[in-house]
């Protein structure tokens, strides 16, 4: 637009210097051609933009990591008169790159909504918001532009990759899931002798060991729990992302088992948070509930202590524990 402008001014100079040197009535009559449609074009595009505006769909939006997305955008003519084109600016805030900026044109708006999309690609997990800062229309000429209305947020959740569990990791889950199911032995699942305990639960050789009451903690309506240890070593958004693709690659793999639900924790900011995953459904929320861990935290109290301890618990290197016993250690 702007070379636009420059070409049209460098050829009405151009006709009013020629007019300076020769009297020719032809040159007078392009000259004022060239100073009339100008006129005319600004005239038609401020009765124009009262009716134009441009809309960005609210909603949310799923999508995988790596993917593009396309950003639903509309631009609207109410108007009688055709548009002869949208500028629109988008500002983005995406996980690993701040707040940048895109722009778009759409060309010849001439019906009630026009739909165009923007490509955005999604680079690293978390939450991206969307929104037009920027809506501008323009003659045909390119000569002027006019601000018109604006509106729509967008958010998009950009979820890990979820891969096929390793064989040797798939089997690992199961026999602790049915560990958990069934009320097998397990040192982890031990606990001291507290009044009211069933005599039944009693594990004997470890209290012959401990010379004092050692009963078993299992209780089948609770199943495994799932430790996510995030620690500081996933302040990289590369590491992070990995993460995050093993452990929901974990969880989908631990749904499909029909085993019963599961529980999984972790630690945010100092805080214990943890959520109960019986569907599908229960696993992309848990993932959401993740994304926006923004500060990872330390293991500052006995209570996440206990439940990395309990059950499985996934480091932040990518490996699977089962209390201190390595998934990958035979």
């Amino acid at each position: 637009m702007m070379i636009r402008k420059i070409l049209y001014i460098l050829t009405v100079v151009a006709c009013v210097w020629i007019m300076l040197l020769y009297t020719f009535q032809g040159l007078r009559f392009l000259l004022g051609i060239l100073l009339v449609i100008p006129a005319v074009c600004l005239v038609f595009l401020l009765v124009r933009a009262p009716f134009c505006s441009v809309e960005l769909e609210e909603s949310t939006v799923f999508v995988g990591r790596g993917e593009y997305i396309r950003l639903p955008v509309k631009a609207v003519n109410r108007g009688l008169l055709p548009v002869a084109g949208v500028q629109v600016k988008l500002s983005e805030e995406a996980p690993g790159s701040g707040r940048t900026n895109q722009r778009g044109r759409l060309h010849g708006v001439g019906g009630r909504v026009r739909p165009f999309d923007l490509d955005f690609e999604a680079k690293h997990c978390g939450q991206a918001r969307f929104r037009v800062t920027g809506a501008r229309i323009f003659d045909c000429l390119g000569l002027f532009a006019l601000p018109v209305r604006k509106k729509g947020n967008l958010s998009v959740w950009i979820l890990p990759i979820a891969a096929p569990v390793r064989p040797d990791e798939a089997e690992f889950l199961v026999n602790c899931m049915r560990m958990y199911q069934d009320g097998e032995d397990g040192d982890y699942l031990v606990r001291d002798y507290r009044p009211g305990d069933s005599l039944r639960s009693v594990h004997w050789k470890l209290t012959a060991r401990a010379e004092e009451l050692q009963v078993r903690d299992f209780q089948p309506e609770s199943g495994l729990n799932l430790f996510l240890h995030m620690t500081e070593e996933l302040q990289s958004e590369e590491k992070r992302d990995l993460f995050l693709d093993k452990a929901f690659s974990l969880l989908l793999f631990m749904v499909g088992q029909d085993m019963g639900g599961f529980q999984v924790s972790w630690v945010q900011a100092g805080s214990l948070c943890g959520s109960r995953i019986e569907s599908t459904g229960d696993v992309l929320s848990c993932i959401r509930q993740l994304l926006c861990v923004e500060k990872v935290g330390k293991l500052q109290s006995e209570e996440a202590l206990g439940q990395r301890l309990r059950g499985c618990h996934l480091e932040a290197d990518g490996r699977l524990y089962l209390g201190e016993q390595c998934a990958y250690e035979e």
